[in-house]
């Protein structure tokens, strides 16, 4: 593991214990192991760490996304596999999971680029899949950028739900429970 990612993961746990604003480089030097200049050799601040973390998750996210673009997938498989993904993301890091839910819900922390794309452009993926749904019959005619940010924000809440058991049982169960209400929403 680089010391990036090192000092990352180890942001992740204490800003999910401590919140953003309880947290401090010092301590997350402290749980990486290392001195609290190494953070400062790749990050400027902490507020950059925290742009970082959601910058990286929204990537993996959009990714993903994009590749079940390449399939010719119903709009209910590719929900179903993007859930699929994203929980299985947050049940193998359940601190994660409090991270992007906490910190992301916190209008202070919008100004910081990775979060604005995290919670404006992955609505928008949804939305573009809606819209394909829509032009193949799939999906009943609906708006697809209101809906789409409706799914965003239903799977928010799913997660900030799921992630106070500690059962990665309850991330598939209520993933499935999720993907089956939301197909139910939407289809033709």
């Amino acid at each position: 593991m680089d010391k990036k990612e090192l000092i990352t993961q180890h942001a992740v746990d204490v800003i999910a214990e401590n919140g953003y604003f309880g947290a401090t480089p010092k301590m997350i030097a402290a749980r990486a192991g290392i001195a609290v200049g190494t953070i400062y050799l790749y990050f400027k601040s902490k507020e950059e760490i925290l742009d970082f973390i959601f910058a990286e998750e929204f990537t993996k996210r959009k990714k993903f996304l994009e590749s079940l673009k390449q399939n010719e997938h119903s709009v209910y498989r590719k929900l179903e596999l993007f859930l699929d993904f994203h929980f299985r993301e947050l049940a193998e890091n359940q601190n994660l999971a409090t991270v992007l839910i906490q910190e992301s819900t916190n209008p202070q922390m919008h100004k910081l680029a990775g979060i604005r794309r995290f919670i404006g452009e992955l609505p928008g993926i949804f939305a573009d899949m809606l819209l394909e749904g829509q032009q193949k019959g799939e999906v009943r005619d609906l708006d697809t950028g209101f809906t789409a940010h409706i799914i965003f924000h239903s799977i928010r809440g799913a997660v900030m739900n799921v992630n106070r058991k500690t059962s990665q049982n309850a991330y598939a169960q209520k993933k499935d429970e999720l993907t089956l209400f939301l197909w139910q929403a939407i289809k033709k």
